[in-house]
Parts: structure tokens; C-alpha cells; sequence
């Protein structure tokens, strides 16, 4: 009785937070702690609902599809990771972790050039990375 009294409880916190957030907020976060805790497939089912919930704002849409690039990088879909991530610098053209991300996988898929002005752009970013 107590466990799902407890179960109950959970639910509807997390409807609330859900309304209160949006949803792609939500997932963005669920997404976020899924990357954190090396969950890539979790992490790019998680990013992918954030960015299909059309209530994200631009700097938002930018980490979810690092996100996802990212946890694609891990997973060793280079290609995928590639249009996710360049998506994710389309959204914010100062985001330098995306363009690090970006000119990683440009190198693992031997796109040597293009990896270097992606590393050229983080630097202009961040001289300090």
C-alpha cells in the first residue's frame, strides 16, 4: 500500500514538472543525465523526444542535437552524429563544445580539412581550450 501510495506520488510529480517545464525541456534534461551516466541509446531517445517537441528555444535545440551528435559519436554513427551536430552549430554558431564534437567526428570520418576549421572555430570561440 505505502509503495503505491509512493508510485502515485511520483506520477504526479512528474506530470507537474512536465506541464511546468514542457516537455522538451524535460527530456532535454532526461537526455542531458542520460549522457552523463554513458546511456547513449537512452540519451539519443531522450534528445530526440526533446527536439520533437517543437517547445525547445534555439540555444535548447542546439544541446539537444549536441546531445544527440554526441551519444551517435559514442555509438560510432559517424554519419548521424555528423548532422546532428552540425545542426547543433546551425542553432548556436558560439557553441564551442559542438564544434569540438564536430571537428572529432569530421576527423574519424577522415574529412581532415574540415575537422580543422571546426577546431579553428573553438579556438576562435575559447582561445583558452
Amino acid at each position: 500500500m505505502i509503495v503505491q501510495k509512493v508510485l502515485l506520488i511520483s506520477i504526479l510529480i512528474l506530470s507537474v514538472v512536465d506541464s511546468a517545464l514542457g516537455q522538451g525541456l524535460y527530456y532535454l534534461w532526461n537526455g542531458e543525465n542520460a549522457e552523463k551516466d554513458r546511456n547513449p541509446d537512452l540519451a539519443i531517445s531522450r534528445f530526440t523526444l526533446a527536439i520533437k517537441s517543437g517547445t525547445l528555444n534555439q540555444q535548447e535545440f542546439a544541446r539537444a542535437y549536441r546531445g544527440r551528435g554526441s551519444a551517435y559519436a559514442v555509438k560510432r554513427e559517424f554519419s548521424r552524429a555528423l548532422q546532428d551536430l552540425e545542426k547543433a552549430t546551425e542553432f548556436n554558431p558560439e557553441f564551442g563544445e559542438a564544434f569540438m564534437q564536430l571537428g572529432l567526428v569530421q576527423m574519424n570520418l577522415k574529412e581532415f580539412d574540415l575537422a580543422i576549421n571546426s577546431f579553428e572555430r573553438v579556438i576562435q570561440l575559447n582561445p583558452k581550450y
